[in-house]
């Protein structure tokens, strides 16, 4: 059987969002979109390189299937900077 294994961005409060921009998801009148970019470090950003680094199936939910071009341009741009 193979494990799912989840790589998700949580803030100690419970907010769980990608490192997008502030417009990513204004449901419900959030105006904190994009929070991580200043807490972002050499360290999380090895962390994610090395979970996303090795071929992976991507398993997406029903917000990111609404708007698959921002998953799809989202994984292009992560690939395009790591051939360079």
């Amino acid at each position: 059987m193979r494990q799912v294994i989840v790589g998700t961005f949580l803030s100690l409060d419970g907010v769980m969002q990608a490192s997008s921009g502030p417009e990513e998801d204004p449901t419900g009148g959030f105006g904190f979109g994009g929070w991580i970019v200043p807490y972002q470090s050499e360290e999380t950003s090895a962390a994610a390189g090395e979970l996303f680094d090795k071929p992976f199936d991507l398993l997406l939910g029903r917000p990111a299937m609404a708007n698959p071009l921002n998953a799809a341009g989202a994984l292009h741009e992560k690939a395009s900077e790591a051939q360079e």
